[in-house]
């Protein structure tokens, strides 16, 4: 990859490291860069220039693809020519994770389940008298069924 540094330009090689300087794209294809680290014979360090998007895509696709090989190296070869084991797959507990029940929850549900099932029965209630009144009105019919849904206990709730 070439830098192009005050119209001149050099080459950077395997190893050497920039940085982006700019967000603002040179001439539609570039960026502004600098070079942190080189080795002799490259740009020489601190010299800033552009260089190409595109080269820069290209760079980084193929370190990543170095990264994944080695990667992938190092799994199927684990504990074989010199290169240590990976560690264990069996998960282990850890103390700060667990979290112990808070022993008022279960009389809080048994309380919500209790009012729930109360406003239930006074639901059916005011459903059976409007039946016997016969007196239906769009309005009663939708405060019944409003008020007969809020009175569900919440295990029923979710099934619906």
């Amino acid at each position: 990859m070439n830098i192009t540094t005050t119209g001149q330009v050099c080459a950077l090689s395997s190893g050497d490291i920039i940085l982006r300087t700019g967000d603002a794209m040179v001439n539609g294809s570039k960026v502004q860069v600098q070079v942190l680290s080189s080795k002799e014979g490259s740009c020489p360090v601190n010299s800033s220039g552009e260089v190409g998007v595109a080269d820069l895509q290209e760079t980084h696709n193929q370190f990543r693809q170095h990264v994944d090989s080695g990667l992938k190296t190092l799994a199927e070869k684990q504990g074989v020519g010199g290169l240590p084991n990976g560690p264990a797959a069996s998960p282990r507990q850890v103390a700060e994770a667990q979290a112990s029940p808070d022993p008022h929850d279960r009389e809080e549900l048994t309380r919500q389940n209790e009012e729930a099932s109360k406003s239930e029965a006074e639901a059916q209630a005011n459903v059976t008298n409007q039946r016997q009144s016969g007196g239906w009105s769009e309005a009663s019919v939708a405060a019944a069924r409003d008020q007969m849904h809020s009175a569900r206990p919440l295990s029923e709730k979710k099934k619906h």
